[in-house]
């Protein structure tokens, strides 16, 4: 059983790399792996640390507060943020982390864009 600060601690290290696409401090185990909108996403850390460096992640250009819940009985954390993407548009991001002994072991994102209007005429 894991313990509040080190869930958030090694959760926290993967949504900053989010947007610094720099994925080398990220806390992960052996047989990490990421689900996407319900979907496997990735299968293996290099697989994930690929996933946050890749281009499409340029769009991002910050992150707002996160809210967590915490379940220290799990080793399980949710975190609730807003993602603000460089068109002017927002990701609503929900991401659980399964971590033990302070290694990431599962991720997994639900997540909606809103985009800005499109202006008419």
């Amino acid at each position: 059983m894991g313990n509040r600060t080190e869930i958030i601690d090694a959760a926290t290290k993967y949504i900053e790399a989010i947007v610094s696409h720099e994925p080398g401090d990220v806390p992960f185990a052996e047989h990490a792996r990421r689900l996407e909108q319900g979907h496997p996403d990735c299968d293996t850390p290099d697989e994930i640390r690929a996933g946050l460096r890749a281009s499409a992640m340029d769009v991002i250009t910050g992150i707002g507060p996160v809210r967590w819940i915490v379940e220290e009985e799990s080793d399980q954390a949710v975190a609730f943020f807003e993602i603000d993407l460089d068109h002017g548009g927002t990701c609503r991001m929900a991401e659980r982390f399964r971590v033990s002994d302070g290694l990431i072991e599962e991720i997994e994102a639900i997540f909606t864009i809103d985009d800005l209007p499109r202006a008419s005429g």
